[in-house]
């Protein structure tokens, strides 16, 4: 492990014990110190949007309840299969795609956080510095930080042109991916959640006319009308609408 004097082992590593791949005998209970909780609490605090990094710490969370884990497979039995229809390019691909949602969800909340705070934060900054970290590290920080010192900056990474185009060349193969491995029975929610979160962040007229209207009905919050945007508006569901 970097940093604690140990030298780190190239994978794949076998078991001394078993001979068999050393990953498959680690007990796939994650450990976590906060950081990620942290996270999703600020950024709910801050009205953003992190699907990709909560469904990475819900799954820690819910890796760490392995007997009840052990006790639902056991009274479920759910159909499992081996993944098919998907190469190695596309996981790599739909591994890509999801990784670039989930520094554009990040940096949206740290640029949420330096409005709210007076921070001041340059994201180009922000990116150069991680280059040189010991966790998030990746060559993709030079494309986020060309992408963040661009004039005008980008509202969103996922905005910026050089990663528009990135996601649309994999697209394909992410939706290949999530569909094969739903089919499959096989749990991917990085990867499902950060297609939900482009698919949501790309659909100009979504769904959440819904979720207005039934809290208008249920609770009376009132509702905003697509011909009179900002004027709030209220109506009687039960004796119909216009």
């Amino acid at each position: 492990m970097k940093g604690s004097g140990s030298t780190a082992a190239r994978w794949p590593t076998r078991s001394t014990k078993t001979g068999g791949l050393l990953i498959d005998q680690v007990l796939d209970q994650a450990g976590q110190k906060g950081t990620g909780k942290w996270t999703v609490i600020a950024a709910s605090e801050l009205g953003v949007a992190i699907p990709t990094i909560t469904a990475a710490v819900d799954a820690r969370i819910l890796s760490a309840q392995k007997p009840t884990r052990v006790k639902a497979q056991a009274a479920h039995q759910p159909t499992r299969s081996r993944l098919v229809g998907v190469s190695v390019d596309d996981l790599a691909h739909a591994l890509y795609a999801s990784k670039v949602a989930s520094y554009t969800q990040g940096f949206q909340l740290l640029r949420a956080a330096s409005t709210a705070f007076g921070y001041g934060t340059r994201l180009s900054e922000v990116a150069r510095i991680w280059t040189a970290g010991c966790i998030i590290r990746a060559e993709l920080l030079g494309r986020i930080q060309s992408a963040f010192a661009a004039s005008p900056e980008p509202e969103l990474l996922a905005l910026a042109p050089q990663f528009v185009s990135d996601l649309s060349k994999r697209l394909p193969a992410w939706r290949r991916v999530v569909s094969a491995a739903v089919q499959a029975g096989l749990a991917v929610p990085g990867l499902a959640t950060s297609l939900g979160w482009y698919d949501t962040l790309t659909t100009a007229r979504g769904s959440a006319s819904v979720i207005q209207a039934q809290r208008d009905a249920f609770g009376s919050h009132t509702y905003e009308r697509v011909d009179a945007p900002g004027v709030a508006v209220h109506t009687e569901w039960l004796g119909g609408g216009r």
